[in-house]
């Protein structure tokens, strides 16, 4: 295996894949900052690139100040203040991408869910059940605690001690040091998206639209209610209601979104909200009073960034911004008193019909207005991954890149006219 040699600039890294086929998997340390167009408050930090399956986005999960990611026969842990290669983690024999990374901090564990060779569907998060490879990792030593295979749904829910996840059709919650079973639901159905949990409750949903509630410790259905349309993505929980988003296809063959708040102990509906031409594709952003949502035009325009009342489900502002269908995660992320995502080019939208360049923008909270936007550098095959804040530190993953921008605790200035 060819090692890491650091150089004065960067670290590269060659290897060929299993299958024969030459692929440039790298590793490189930028000591340079990385440039962009000027973002009001931002300021580059530091830049780590890895070359892995051209047009795979790679999630970036962030815990104790470190950063873990998947250089593709391996996983990276990096430090969050200069973005230095720490150490080199086991990834498996999957022979796939990741679908899906995340720290059970309570456990300590690294979970990796990897879906097998000859079974990803591509970069988005709406791939459904693979066959995939489920794997925990001491984060504190590195070492392989348990495996388990099977067709697993992305993402993962962690619950208390135990990671909870949707296979074959069935919720399944082991505990996340030993792998051990803990509970194992009824047959819930094939789904194209894994489960969401809290300490309290698990929320899973089939392709059909099928919606039921568990509770954490036992796996006891707790209620089941059927929605129309097919869940893109997993379920947000708030402290009192479940929000489900479901594309709904109307009679000219185009999907348009719908949004359900419904009771988390009962399953009763609170409200529902839908959308126009628009469908949805990304998760709900759960705030204090508001929850928050980027959809997805059908049309060759705009869409919208949405701010709708926990309450009630009244739309409390729109902010217009541009997503699209191709990997990106366009979530919204929410810090203080700002929400921050990624947009396409409202020009370019309206000059060619679609754009091809992205702007990390600052929203604030209370009244969707846009306080600054900032275009950083981009790869020709950018594919970029949501973005994470920890303090002051923002970092993401543009498809060739990890970067971090130094961010203020608070955004109060405009953006620039």
């Amino acid at each position: 295996m060819t090692p890491f040699r650091f150089a004065p600039v960067w670290t590269r890294w060659r290897r060929r894949t299993r299958a024969g086929r030459a692929l440039l998997v790298g590793l490189w340390l930028a000591a340079t900052p990385a440039r962009g167009e000027p973002g009001a408050q931002l300021e580059p930090r530091w830049s780590v690139a890895v070359d892995s399956v051209t047009g795979n986005r790679v999630e970036v999960v962030v815990a104790d100040r470190r950063l873990y990611l998947d250089a593709f026969y391996h996983l990276v842990e990096l430090g969050l203040a200069t973005g230095q290669r720490l150490r080199r983690l086991p990834r498996g024999d999957c022979g796939g991408h990741l679908i899906d990374i995340r720290v059970h901090a309570r456990a300590g564990v690294l979970l990796t869910l990897c879906a097998e060779r000859g079974t990803e569907e591509g970069p988005r998060r709406d791939r459904g059940t693979t066959r995939a490879s489920l794997r925990a990792l001491d984060l504190a030593s590195g070492e392989l605690l348990w495996e388990r295979a099977g067709a697993i749904a992305a993402p993962l829910a962690t619950s208390g001690p135990r990671v909870v996840l949707l296979e074959h059709g069935r919720l399944f919650a082991l505990e996340a040091r030993s792998g051990q079973q803990t509970w194992r639901s009824e047959e819930i159905g094939e789904s194209t998206t894994g489960p969401s949990a809290d300490e309290a409750s698990v929320v899973a949903q089939n392709s059909a639209g099928l919606v039921s509630a568990h509770a954490a410790t036992t796996g006891k259905r707790l209620w089941r209610r059927s929605l129309p349309g097919e869940p893109r993505c997993a379920a947000a929980l708030g402290p009192r209601q479940v929000y489900l988003t479901h594309n709904v296809e109307t009679k000219g063959a185009e999907w348009v979104g719908r949004l359900w708040a419904l009771d988390l102990t009962s399953g009763r509906p609170v409200w529902e909200k839908q959308l126009t031409n628009e469908a949805i594709y990304f998760p709900v952003t759960v705030g204090r009073d508001a929850v928050f949502l980027a959809a997805t035009s059908n049309l060759d325009q705009p869409a919208g960034l949405y701010a709708l009342s926990a309450a009630t489900g009244k739309e409390l502002w729109r902010h217009e911004l541009v997503t699209d269908a191709n990997g990106h995660d366009f979530t919204p992320t929410l810090r203080g008193d700002q929400l921050l995502l990624w947009s396409g080019s409202l020009q370019e939208l309206k000059r060619a019909g679609v754009s091809s360049s992205y702007s990390l923008i600052s929203v604030k909270v209370q009244s969707g207005e846009l306080l600054w936007t900032y275009t950083p550098p981009q790869p020709e095959k950018v594919t970029l991954s949501r973005p994470q804040v920890i303090g002051e530190t923002l970092v993401y993953h543009d498809g060739e890149q990890i970067r971090a921008l130094r961010i203020p605790r608070s955004a109060t200035k405009p953006a620039p006219p």
